[in-house]
């Protein structure tokens, strides 16, 4: 499990069609909405991703945003 962090943070308000990465096995998808927030319902704590294989439900401390290169 990833520690929790600034840019975990930043992972817990991505739009729905932003394209994440797995950090367990690399699979790429693509946010289809959010799954689960904390208690205060202002942050996600895990969204439901469309991937190759269907739709799947990824924690926030296992997804990265791809790099830009």
């Amino acid at each position: 499990m990833t520690k929790r962090n600034d840019t975990t943070q930043d992972l817990r308000n991505l739009p729905a069609g932003t394209l994440v990465v797995s950090t367990l096995d690399g699979e790429p998808g693509r946010i289809v909405e959010v799954c689960t927030q904390n208690r205060s319902r202002t942050k996600a704590t895990s969204y439901v991703v469309l991937t190759n294989d269907g739709r799947e439900i990824w924690d926030v401390s296992d997804i990265i945003l791809p790099t830009n290169d």
